[in-house]
């Protein structure tokens, strides 16, 4: 076992020498494990990879697209002065051409942590990131909500005209189709949660609207999902559509009645026509992580210190390294405080512990405070680090 563990802990140096990576990853909470690993930011040739638990066991995984907007794009437009689009699903889309793939990158990695294995290594050769290797047994519930993203099961689709199937997934058509409420997954997990819509479309410049009929939290009257787009005049220059929506959290019910959902397609001329190429619907964590936050930036001598966090015990989607995010809910309480006293220079004048304390016996002037929370677990983790600048004055200042 300890040769087996020596081992282990070489891999890092051994597959350096091969032009290979490996990478630790820490499991979370749960049985099911889900984390980002950019594989374009990481130059991780997909078809290479394989999971290693501690124990020295190859582990079953499921590797996906993941359809969002670019890492960084202007997410809310609040920075450049602009309408910040709410997610709203009819307002709330982007899109570019095809050949630029903005919207759709490799990969989350599902699988489930084998009993008593914390530690895993993510191994894999440096090259370009190839496709998806899916695994239907270890997959995330919510990674794809459409049953027939390619629409390849025409006879499913109820359309006037003949729909013609593409050799490489989708259908051309004439006139509006629609699918099926069978169609979706719809687990009530669903309620509350980000929707993301990705649609390639092509055709004879035509207005094609296309809708997902659960409710709509930000607006009533609306599917969650209620779009339009134009596809390019040209069929072999398609357009990637991304729409985001959020799902009403307060209804019993999941979809909004009637039920009919598909591809409205508006035209000028009976003869043209239009191509679907995919359509996918993917539900994703939040983006974010804990947050931190102190009661003020200017202190007198002997003032009190308290630290307030939050998004404890929410599911959500957050960095552990760079190429690296995993999803992860950090339990309530789970986690130590520890606070530095630095001055401007980074030395370290004074340290604390816990979420409230008073600043005695520390110089006056400019200073900053950084507090890190780390876990309980038994691997400890940084949860979040945050870097405060704040004031010490002797005693209030009136204006003398």
């Amino acid at each position: 076992m300890k040769i087996l563990l020596l081992l282990f802990g070489l891999l890092p140096v051994l597959t350096g020498l091969a032009h290979e990576q490996s990478i630790e990853l820490i499991a979370g909470t749960g049985t099911q494990q889900i984390f980002f690993v950019d594989c374009s930011e990481l130059k991780c040739d997909s078809d290479s990879i394989r999971l290693i638990g501690e124990d020295g066991a190859d582990v079953p995984f499921s590797l996906d697209w993941r359809y969002d907007l670019e890492p960084h794009a202007d997410r809310h437009l609040a920075t450049s002065g602009r309408h910040i689009r709410m997610p709203d699903g009819f307002t709330s889309r982007w899109f570019a051409p095809a050949s630029e793939n903005r919207f759709r990158r490799l990969g989350w990695l599902s699988f489930n942590k084998t009993p008593g294995v914390e530690r895993y290594r993510l191994n894999f050769r440096e090259g370009k990131p190839a496709s998806a290797r899916i695994n239907p047994t270890v997959r995330a519930w919510w990674m794809e909500l459409f049953l027939d993203p390619e629409l390849r099961n025409v006879k499913q689709l109820q359309s006037k005209n003949e729909l013609i199937p593409l050799s490489d997934g989708g259908v051309e058509c004439t006139t509006t189709f629609f699918w099926p409420k069978s169609m979706f997954c719809a687990d009530p997990r669903l309620k509350g949660r980000r929707l993301l819509a990705l649609a390639r479309l092509s055709g004879d410049n035509e207005c094609i609207v296309f809708n997902v009929p659960f409710r709509n939290q930000m607006s009533k009257d609306r599917p969650v999902v209620s779009c339009y787009a134009v596809a390019n005049a040209e069929h072999d220059n398609a357009m990637d559509n991304l729409i985001e929506g959020r799902i009403d959290s307060s209804s019993d019910e999941l979809f909004r009645e009637p039920v009919q959902s598909g591809m409205h397609i508006f035209k000028s001329q009976p003869d043209k026509r239009s191509r679907v190429h995919f359509f996918h619907l993917q539900s994703p964590p939040e983006h974010g992580g804990v947050e931190i936050k102190i009661n003020s930036s200017l202190f007198n001598l002997g003032d009190a210190v308290k630290i307030h966090t939050a998004g404890f015990g929410e599911e959500q989607l957050y960095t552990v390294r760079p190429g690296i995010e995993r999803v992860d809910t950090w339990e309530p309480g789970g986690y130590t405080i520890c606070s530095e006293l630095q001055d401007t220079l980074g030395k370290v004048i004074s340290v604390f512990q816990g979420d409230s304390f008073q600043l005695q016996d520390v110089p006056l002037g400019n200073c900053n405070l950084t507090v890190t929370l780390t876990s309980r677990r038994k691997i400890p983790e940084n949860i979040a680090t945050r870097i405060f600048p704040v004031e010490i004055q002797k005693g209030p200042d009136w204006g003398k």
